[in-house]
């Protein structure tokens, strides 16, 4: 839906000719809906990807017909960044920098199309909404679409270790330190120019999430954030994501990735918050099929994370 809504925003405003390539970085699903919605449109794609996204995501956007560069893990301050690179090849001529952190097209196609489509399928009665951040895109747009709808309605993320976005929603703007980055000015991005940075958290357990928790407040994210649309925060582990996937797959047969799980885990969380009878949603952004690491019982046991298979209160208390 973002992908898709990028493209079609950058054709009505006559950024894109046929031919040009989309280029784009980052290790999330966007990633891939952009493969696919260039392949239905004719356009070629090039990805630049962080080193530790999983082969079967790199493998899907290869099947759309996308190019894939492997980046190293590096700091967003540092040009090998996988943001950078996608930025600098952008500029060339034929090429299209899509810019899914920055470039609220994403946002906006959650708060025309998936926001809506979810008010509706509860019945237009829901009482919280919460999501993992990647680009930001998805809670700005839910945020946003959902406050006008609900003014009361409570908006929470949940991230994981090592992002800064959960400190941020719980401490203010005063959490955020402006710079600039390899990238400053070289974009159509307003927001690229001056960076608003904030201090992760804690680092977790390597290789279990991927596209999610970030260290600076990008342009989608601060839809919500910068409106005081975003109530409160929720900090989750790498072992309560994998018990959820574990456990959706078990008692609901929903095989999820563990953005997806991390997502449900907060939904738990704000409804035992909100209280009995209160309604909360959340967004499946993800299928376990395009993990391996993360339901691999060798890898899972190195790591002292393998699922104990109890029920929800044996790891959420």
């Amino acid at each position: 839906r973002a992908a898709r809504g990028i493209v079609a925003a950058a054709e009505a405003q006559g950024l894109l000719r046929p031919g040009d390539v989309l280029v784009e970085g980052g290790g999330g699903n966007t990633g891939i809906g952009l493969a696919l919605v260039a392949a239905a449109k004719g356009y070629r794609t090039v990805q630049f990807v962080p080193e530790s996204t999983s082969r079967r995501k790199v493998q899907a956007m290869e099947h759309y017909g996308a190019e894939v560069v492997r980046t190293p893990g590096v700091p967003f301050t540092d040009p090998r960044h996988y943001f950078h690179q996608a930025a600098a090849l952008g500029r060339q001529p034929g090429h299209f920098y899509t810019n899914q952190f920055e470039n609220t097209a994403n946002s906006q196609a959650h708060y025309e199309g998936t926001a809506p489509e979810v008010w509706r399928a509860v019945g237009e009665s829901l009482d919280g909404f919460v999501c993992s951040c990647g680009t930001g895109g998805t809670i700005g747009g839910f945020a946003t679409k959902f406050k006008e709808l609900k003014p009361r309605m409570a908006c929470w993320i949940i991230e994981p270790p090592g992002s800064a976005l959960a400190p941020l929603v719980a401490q203010g703007a005063g959490y955020v330190t402006l710079g600039t980055s390899p990238s400053s000015g070289q974009t159509r991005y307003e927001a690229d120019k001056t960076v608003r940075y904030a201090e992760r958290s804690p680092p977790g357990i390597d290789g279990v999430f991927e596209g999610i928790g970030i260290d600076r407040v990008t342009s989608n994210f601060g839809r919500a954030f910068d409106n005081g649309l975003i109530d409160g925060s929720f900090s989750g582990s790498e072992r309560e994501a994998l018990e959820m996937a574990h456990h959706l797959m078990r008692v609901e047969g929903l095989a999820v990735g563990p953005s997806a799980a991390l997502n449900v885990v907060g939904a738990v969380r704000l409804a035992q918050k909100l209280g009995p009878g209160s309604t909360v949603a959340t967004v499946i952004c993800d299928g376990a099929e395009r993990y391996t690491r993360q339901f691999d019982s060798e890898w899972l046991e190195e790591r002292g994370l393998r699922p104990q298979g109890g029920g929800l209160d044996s790891f959420l208390g």
